[in-house]
């Protein structure tokens, strides 16, 4: 018996349980600080998440990305945004994104409606994705996400030195995980 396809634009996409593949997942960010002259890049190294694909299209899922392991690079600036000043990682271990409600587009483009919670803040957020498949049982989507510091409680910004919002780059790779 053959899988059901999930939407018209992904006619070799099943339906079911989609668990992420966190080694060729990537989580990205990049931001300005000194007054916009010092860009600001790094990485979350430990993501993990699932979604469901349903019949009509639609999907939803979480993707957690464990707090404590972003890094840019410099363990000094690493520490200070794990700290109570920042992200405040002892006491809020994730960074999670519900997504709510995915709907398909035109041009493999879908549209993600969800929540994102940082430091016990949930803010609701709307993104375009864009899917790019190597394989029916694999499904990667593209995209970016601005982050607003101020709406989730991140406020150390001495003298304006660091630009009101960060743009986080997510390549998702999910593979279909079918029940026994």
């Amino acid at each position: 018996m053959s899988p059901t396809s999930c939407a018209p634009t992904a006619a070799a996409t099943p339906c079911g349980d989609w668990r992420l593949d966190a080694a060729r997942s990537r989580v990205r960010f990049e931001g300005r600080s000194l007054w916009g002259l010092h860009p600001v890049r790094g990485r979350f190294t430990h993501v993990r998440g699932d979604a469901e694909l349903r019949a009509d299209g639609t999907a939803s899922g979480v993707l957690l990305l464990e707090a404590a392991s972003l890094t840019t690079g410099r363990a000094r600036r690493d520490a200070h945004l794990r700290s109570g000043a920042f992200f405040d990682t002892e006491h809020h271990r994730d960074f999670a994104f519900r997504a709510d409600r995915v709907t398909p587009g035109p041009d493999d483009r879908v549209t993600v409606h969800g929540h994102l919670t940082i430091r016990g803040i949930t803010r609701p957020i709307t993104c375009l994705a864009t899917r790019d498949d190597a394989a029916p049982e694999v499904l990667t989507l593209h995209t970016e996400i601005p982050i607003p510091h101020r709406e989730f409680g991140l406020r150390w910004n001495p003298l304006g030195m660091i630009r009101p919002t960060t743009t986080t780059h997510l390549t998702l790779r999910f593979t279909h995980s079918p029940l026994p």
